[in-house]
């Protein structure tokens, strides 16, 4: 897997940890209950744990691609 596919995984990821970050300022500001905080908050978690499984899938090939090179 070429490094631009894993940066793009990478970035995809970190995006979804930000988004995360400022939706749950943005949430707590207009009001919504502590059941709905945590409702949007599952998410985004499982938003931000899917991207970052398929970065390190992405990280574990390049590596073994790279090892098979030598």
């Amino acid at each position: 897997m070429d490094e631009t596919r894993v940066d793009a995984l990478y970035r995809e990821w970190q995006r979804s940890v930000r988004e995360h970050a400022c939706m749950v300022r943005d949430a707590r500001m207009s009001g919504l209950t502590a059941d709905e905080l945590n409702a949007l908050s599952e998410a985004y978690v499982l938003r931000i744990d899917t991207a970052y499984v398929r970065f390190l899938r992405a990280e574990q090939r390049r590596g073994s691609w790279a090892a098979a090179a030598y």
